[in-house]
């Protein structure tokens, strides 16, 4: 695998000069272009989804740092163990905030990059895409250690978004996080709006994932009877 890596680090440094560059290009169009109804919204959730992209290579690299520096504080070369680092995915977060519906009173944070400091006076919260990008939000929100954030992006989708396949998915996510904060009757109540809404929509596999972890929540709420229940029907 030695003997491999340092092509595998020019790939991965030609991969980032283009992504980057395609950022650049992005930006620099939404610059020019701020309010078209189609061309700056569908140039808006690519450049998200870049910046997305681009981060989770930025945490890859800074991951293969920690291992090395673990290492070398193991074999006692450096005096201080290693931090990871918390992901920040506040670029995209901020650039989708323009494409769902969001409260009419709601202040949007200045874009970054070459838009940095740019706050666009125009909102797209009926674009096509406009409940996945709310839904990929929660999930740049999650990841960034944004739980609360991420809670209440991830259970306004089904109501703004009633037709949306990704609401029975957020609900299992508010789930996940509540239970991960040992608030069992929450997560029983998440875990019910997912299995309820994957059952609609005849999602066998999200249907019994839903129920398995319902009947966990009801477990550590000592509901023996309806932990069982869920289990059964898994």
């Amino acid at each position: 695998m030695a003997a491999y890596q340092p092509t595998l680090d020019a790939l991965d440094l030609a991969r980032t000069d283009a992504r980057r560059e395609a950022i650049a290009r992005l930006e620099s169009f939404v610059l020019r272009h701020r309010d078209h109804e189609t061309y700056t919204p569908d140039t808006l959730f690519r450049l998200a989804e870049l910046y997305y992209e681009d981060t989770k290579a930025q945490n890859r690299r800074s991951t293969d740092n920690v291992d090395r520096d673990k290492k070398l504080y193991d074999r006692g070369k450096l005096l201080d163990p290693p931090q990871d680092e918390e992901s920040d995915f506040s670029r995209s977060i901020a650039i989708y905030k323009y494409l769902h519906w969001m409260p009419a009173d709601a202040k949007l944070e200045p874009l970054p990059g070459k838009l940095a400091g740019v706050t666009l006076a125009k909102r797209w919260p009926n674009y096509k895409y406009s409940d996945v990008a709310m839904y990929l939000q929660g999930v740049c929100e999650s990841e960034s250690g944004e739980t609360e954030s991420a809670i209440a992006t991830f259970s306004q989708l089904e109501a703004h978004y009633p037709d949306s396949k990704f609401v029975a998915e957020a609900w299992l996510r508010v789930g996940e996080m509540q239970f991960a904060a040992a608030e069992y009757a929450d997560a029983a109540a998440a875990y019910q709006h997912a299995a309820d809404r994957a059952f609609k929509t005849k999602d066998r596999k999200l249907y019994s994932l839903a129920l398995y972890k319902l009947g966990l929540s009801m477990f550590q709420q000592h509901n023996y009877p309806d932990a069982e229940i869920g289990r059964a029907q898994v």
